[in-house]
């Protein structure tokens, strides 16, 4: 056999493995999608699957490279605070899962940013989240209507009605640039985004959760703000957005009761104190990741009916539990994501998807205040609308042109 033979074999061969080390990296990556809102256990099974593909191409490529982007950096900053939170926790056990929490929902954004820049598979995401947050939706207002018990929506693997509203209201901030920006030319498409668009709304108004509602009502503001050549579809939006909340409001008492409830209020301020004295306690490293709900309740005079599992605020989860390394890391992290999405791109496919990133942030940020919002599948969320921005303002965005 000749030495062009052999050479020509073993090239066959890489690219045999290469393609097999794609496709079970888009496999894992794409039932990953579509498991997240219903299923716990095969969405972390899948992101495995996932990862195995991804590592697989660099063993078989001998590239080791990987693009992290300015974001990237902030992750990989707040992971570390968080790790070593959970090395310095009471219970290490309890603390690593919390670390293991980021890692899973930051590993995403690397995931996307390195492998998924073709403007295919950009259609293909996509899909698939709109799809797979609908069938959530679709079967949380499903039992909402035959559960007797049941008094909001809630998607099934996500957990309760403020989580669901925060899942649901990043989706949405995506098919509210979409239908602002034009996502296609064709009106069937139109159609069925818009009609996926109010069902999306439907399900968030029914979760009664209102840092949901301030978080994407912060996200159309800045969406009016930014665009004055779109105000026209903005209007039509926000038209649609009242109407909605309108009607549900009239045939739910419960969401009447609880828009004008100040006893949260009363909560909060317990809560929070709780988080002041146990960070007061633990200045450097914090509690650890989850260990709010081990806070010595009694001992600082936390009335029992307020005692609860997490401080009901992000900035004062990662004040308690992080301590000052996570605050910095924290802040970091928003940073970096400010300096890679400072500027909006030009090419409209890649500004919706920058849009629906921003969104994500402003929910994470504006419903934070009220509620914990960066964890879980939230967070999961979170880091695919990111990461799929990022790949498409990646290093060539010609690849992310007009998607039918």
């Amino acid at each position: 056999m000749s030495i062009a033979s052999v050479l020509d074999e073993k090239i066959e061969n890489k690219e045999r493995w290469l393609r097999l080390a794609e496709q079970i990296e888009d496999f894992g990556l794409f039932a990953m999608i579509l498991c997240l809102p219903l299923f716990e256990s095969p969405t972390t099974i899948s992101l495995g699957i996932a990862f195995t593909g991804f590592l697989m191409k660099r063993v078989v490529t001998k590239d080791w490279q990987i693009e992290k982007g300015y974001f990237g950096w902030g992750l990989i900053a707040y992971f570390g605070a968080v790790f070593v939170s959970g090395l310095m926790a009471e219970d290490k056990y309890i603390g690593l899962r919390g670390a293991w929490d980021v890692l899973r929902f930051g590993s995403i954004f690397f995931l996307l940013i390195n492998d998924y820049r073709q403007k295919e598979k950009l259609r293909v995401l996509f899909w698939l989240l709109i799809l797979s947050t609908l069938a959530g939706v679709l079967w949380g207002i499903a039992e909402f209507m035959t559960v007797s018990e049941q008094t909001v929506v809630r998607i099934r693997n996500v957990g309760n009605g403020n989580h669901s509203g925060f899942y649901i209201a990043e989706i949405l901030c995506l098919t509210t640039s979409a239908l602002i920006f034009h996502y296609a030319n064709t009106r069937r498409i139109k159609i069925v985004l818009g009609v996926t668009h109010c069902i999306f709304l439907a399900g968030l108004f029914l979760t009664q959760s209102r840092s949901a509602f301030m978080g994407y009502g912060i996200f159309l503001i800045y969406l009016f703000f930014r665009d004055p050549g779109h105000r026209r579809q903005f209007a039509i939006m926000a038209v649609c957005c009242v109407l909605c909340f309108a009607v549900i409001l009239s045939f739910r008492s419960s969401l009447q009761e609880k828009m004008v409830d100040t006893v949260t209020f009363e909560c909060r301020y317990h809560f929070w104190r709780a988080a002041i004295l146990a960070y007061a306690e633990n200045p450097v490293f914090g509690t650890g990741p989850n260990h709010y709900q081990r806070t010595d309740f009694e001992r600082y005079g936390i009335p029992e009916k307020f005692r609860y599992s997490h401080p009901h605020s992000l900035p004062f989860k990662v004040l308690s539990e992080f301590g000052t390394v996570g605050v910095i890391a924290f802040v970091f992290m928003i940073y970096s994501f400010i300096r890679q999405f400072r500027a909006p791109p030009e090419e409209k496919q890649a500004k919706i998807y920058f849009c629906g990133a921003v969104g994500a942030m402003m929910i994470i940020l504006g419903g934070g205040v009220f509620n914990t919002t960066l964890h879980h599948e939230t967070a999961m969320m979170f880091s695919l609308l990111v990461g799929l921005s990022a790949a498409c303002k990646g290093k060539d965005e010609s690849r992310c042109g007009s998607l039918p």
